[in-house]
């Protein structure tokens, strides 16, 4: 449910995509990174006596291709490059193929391929190679018919064909919880002897929420133990990817004995990266503690409690990679009244401190479940997913502060994920025909 990459990566997700030079013009912001982008803008050395606008291409290897008579400029040690434009969504379009019987979880973009998971009896990992419009069946090893919250909640790419998809096969002992895929999204493999998974020592399993890939790394984020101190792990980091054993994963904080990241007996749920700074978002349903967000600036080694954050859930998290963040989760209502003013909180420092959006919560929806930020030729937009109030997907172009309705056609109950990659929108949610969606506009 992704995730922000860091430039090698965004490179290689680039997909086929023609602008304009006063696109070009527009500057990139030092560190700007966006987990959500699958093309970018590039500047390009014009001939000395061509003052002309050219069209220019991009592919998913991230080459840069000018017009036929100018070959194409070397690639240079500079900041990266600049992220796609996108657009607010107004219409939303039902996708065809295979839908998910119970919801879609989360999509990712990444070297050519959709790739969506969710909870299905039949399949809960599904792939798209026609830009979304058509999905196909690809995996079922963790299918809804195994019980105890069966399915895959969570997928990233690195967008060099690794992938990694999180969930929950059933509660037994040693059960997959943990796939991958070196083959981009063909084939789907597991490898308990490699990595535990989300497996607690008292012989029961519990699921992966989520998973990202950025700056280097994969973060699985879920619910589980390891012996002597159970409920501790809730963050697994790996820097490497074996095309056959899969992710060498690590815990975050290492070491036992470390007090957990979020309240006790609760998971982690998102995280992000952007500006030099991990966010990760979870649960805490102690009362007054207030763990809902930590931030860490040396990649997991030592996580440091963010101000103001979620009382009860933080459910999605993302950042324009120059110190705006924005996150969503959910009002917990406790002692007669709701903990949080806002279900989406908003940050100006590089995520250390947290404020509730302004828009009224009759505006909003009252759950939210994931939010993303891309570059548009006007500025930004900040598209995020939820339940409640009717409002299923809503946009904020002022960093946070306000929200509107993103289209028609959204859906009607739970929207679980979206992400935007080329030149449209995709988002996943309620079960049943209509449960993956995009927008062109």
């Amino acid at each position: 449910m992704n995730t922000n990459r860091d430039s090698s990566a965004y490179i290689r997700k680039l997909t086929a995509r023609t602008i304009t030079m006063h696109h070009l013009a527009n500057p990139v912001r030092k560190g700007q990174n966006t987990d959500y982008a699958a093309s970018y803008m590039t500047k390009v050395n014009l001939g000395p006596a061509d003052g002309a606008l050219r069209t220019v291409y991009q592919n998913t290897l991230g080459r840069v291709v000018a017009a036929a008579e100018e070959p194409a400029p070397a690639p240079g040690p500079g900041p990266g490059p600049a992220p796609a434009i996108a657009f607010i969504p107004t219409t939303w379009v039902n996708a065809d193929g295979t839908d998910f019987s119970s919801s879609g979880q989360s999509v990712e973009f990444g070297n050519g391929k959709w790739i969506a998971v969710g909870l299905d009896s039949t399949k809960t990992i599904k792939a798209s190679t026609d830009n979304a419009v058509t999905w196909v069946d690809v995996d079922n090893q963790m299918s809804t018919t195994g019980g105890g919250g069966a399915g895959v909640y969570g997928v990233a790419t690195d967008g060099a064909g690794n992938w990694v998809a999180v969930g929950n096969k059933n509660t037994a002992a040693g059960a997959i919880t943990i796939l991958y895929s070196s083959d981009n999204g063909v084939t789907w493999l597991s490898n308990p002897a490699y990595d535990s998974g989300f497996n607690q020592p008292n012989n029961t399993t519990d699921r992966g929420w989520d998973v990202t890939y950025a700056n280097g790394l994969w973060f699985a984020l879920g619910h589980y133990g390891q012996t002597p101190i159970q409920w501790e792990r809730t963050i697994k980091i790996a820097t490497t990817f074996d095309p056959v054993n899969g992710p060498n994963w690590s815990s975050s904080p290492p070491g036992y004995g470390n007090s957990p990241v979020f309240g006790s007996s609760n998971p982690a749920l998102c995280a992000a990266y952007g500006n030099g700074v991990w966010c990760v978002g979870g649960q805490d349903m102690q009362s007054g503690t207030n763990k809902t967000i930590f931030y860490s600036t040396n990649n997991g080694t030592s996580w440091t409690k963010a101000t103001n954050a979620f009382n009860g859930q933080c459910s999605g998290i993302d950042t324009d990679g120059a110190g705006n963040w924005v996150a969503v989760g959910t009002r917990w209502f406790s002692g007669g009244t709701f903990r949080d003013a806002s279900p989406i909180k908003y940050s100006s420092d590089n995520g250390l401190t947290w404020t509730d959006a302004a828009t009224p919560v009759g505006d909003l929806f009252t759950s939210g479940t994931s939010v993303k930020y891309m570059p548009t030729s006007t500025g930004g937009v900040w598209v995020a997913t939820g339940s409640g109030n009717s409002q299923t997907i809503i946009y904020s172009t002022d960093n946070g502060v306000t929200w509107q309705p993103a289209g028609s056609n959204r859906f009607a109950n739970n929207a679980n994920d979206i992400y935007f990659a080329g030149d449209r929108w995709v988002a996943v949610g309620d079960g049943g025909a209509g449960s993956i969606k995009y927008s062109t506009s």
